[in-house]
């Protein structure tokens, strides 16, 4: 369900620019040039001993730098979640990913309790999920990741707030346009965090980053089916809270190109 959002994320990341990161190019130009003197090893062996034996040491000296670059770089990697904009980025993220996976779950147990149609309700549930992968993947680098945030959460927030009041509405169509509201706004959010992601820890981090994230979202989803079952409107006072949520936590996450 998120494999297009996340490629759409992963070829925006790096298909606009071809430019490797700077210790990325170094250890591209490092190897070039242990292979330009492994190489001119070679060819010395035949031309004198002398010749050999110079290149043989300046390939010793280059093993032992490239040794260096490599407890460098997993150094880096180690300390990289240390930083404070990542601690944050990460936190937020994992709360924002459980509020959204809550109220993805919940919303598809709950239709049975919605007033009206039952396949209309699930009509109109499918529909509003196709639509908000579309305008995701359409309008991601036009609006941004904060304002795409506040939109889609504010979305469903709205839905959910009306959905409380839903015994109190007589026309079926009506409340079948607050559940697509509602389902629009958490469908866009769920693609949002897909998509959000890559942008929010550096390459090197950024699959640990995805992995714990997601096992927190995973695991609060699991009251979802708990929640839809509770007494009317308790399920939508917590979709609601939980939209908003998401709403603020999405004020302070840090874009970590633009911390670069």
């Amino acid at each position: 369900m998120g494999s297009i959002p996340t490629g759409i994320a992963i070829d925006e990341l790096f298909g606009k620019s071809r430019r490797l990161p700077t210790h990325l190019t170094f250890r591209k130009t490092h190897k070039s040039n242990l292979d330009d003197l492994k190489e001119e090893s070679r060819s010395s062996s035949v031309n004198g001993p002398s010749d050999s034996h110079q290149t043989t040491t300046l390939l010793k000296k280059s093993t032992s730098s490239q040794d260096g670059v490599d407890f460098v770089m997993a150094t880096k990697v180690t300390t990289s979640v240390c930083q404070a904009h990542i601690r944050r980025n990460l936190m937020v993220m994992a709360t924002i990913w459980a509020c959204t996976q809550v109220n993805y779950s919940m919303i598809a147990f709950y239709l049975k309790y919605v007033p009206g149609p039952l396949f209309l309700n699930i009509s109109i549930s499918g529909i509003a999920e196709i639509l908000a992968h579309v305008t995701v993947g359409a309008l991601y680098d036009r609006i941004g990741m904060k304002p795409f945030f506040f939109v889609a959460h504010s979305i469903a927030l709205t839905g959910g707030v009306a959905l409380l009041f839903q015994d109190k509405y007589e026309n079926a169509y009506l409340l079948s346009f607050f559940v697509l509201l509602a389902k629009y706004g958490v469908s866009m959010g769920y693609s949002l965090v897909y998509i959000s992601t890559p942008f929010l820890f550096p390459t090197k981090v950024c699959g640990t980053a995805f992995g714990v994230i997601k096992l927190v979202g995973a695991i609060f989803s699991v009251a979802a089916p708990v929640i839809a079952e509770l007494e009317i409107p308790i399920p939508m006072s917590i979709f609601s809270i939980c939209s908003a949520i998401s709403i603020l936590g999405a004020l302070v996450l840090k874009n970590v190109n633009q911390i670069e």
